[in-house]
């Protein structure tokens, strides 16, 4: 596995981006987000780019059982327009409070490229959820029905709009689960 398959990064005591390694900013600029390369990113707090409460919680609960001594590892999906992306993420306490993430591409698998995950495309303000865990959409009315990006696009009929939604983050059920799952271990080793 190259370096450019991991991508770490470090919070101070404060939770602000204090250290992102060159991974980070060739992943940065190979995916459409030359504003997250560094120095930019550098000092923003990392709560600020989490838009979704829940996500939040999850990510702030495994950050103060990391500062505790634990370490937290799991897998989530991070796509591209044109793959599919698996990445494993360990969190683990540096000093002074620090906290290191670092991701490890575990697999990617070459799909159509498929514009709603594209950063170019222009956007309606309309939004559309998609899991900050495994990338599926919800498309249910009011319900959990989450589904992959290709299948989104086909029940929402995308291809007939002029604009895309925005894509906003949220959590599916499975995955809510899931994380539940790992914020119990880290609590049950933490007694």
């Amino acid at each position: 596995m190259s370096n450019e398959s991991i991508v770490r990064y470090r919070i101070d005591a404060e939770d602000n981006i204090s250290f992102v390694g060159e991974g980070w900013s060739q992943f940065a600029e190979a995916n459409d987000g030359a504003e997250l390369v560094r120095p930019e990113i550098l000092g923003q707090s990392l709560w600020n780019s989490i838009t979704d409460p829940v996500t939040c919680h999850i990510y702030q609960k495994i950050v103060s059982r990391v500062r505790q001594g634990k370490l937290a590892k799991f897998t989530l999906r991070c796509d591209g327009p044109e793959c599919r992306r698996l990445l494993e993420m360990k969190i683990s306490a540096v000093s002074d409070g620090s906290v290191e993430f670092e991701s490890r591409t575990m697999s990617v698998e070459d799909r159509e490229p498929m514009a709603l995950l594209s950063r170019k495309m222009p956007r309606s303000t309309e939004l559309l959820r998609i899991c900050a865990w495994c990338n599926r959409m919800d498309v249910g009315l009011g319900s959990n029905d989450w589904v992959e990006v290709e299948v989104a696009t086909e029940r929402l009929h995308l291809f007939e709009l002029e604009r895309l939604p925005q894509l906003t983050h949220g959590m599916c059920d499975d995955c809510l689960e899931s994380m539940t799952d790992t914020m119990d271990e880290l609590e049950t080793d933490a007694r």
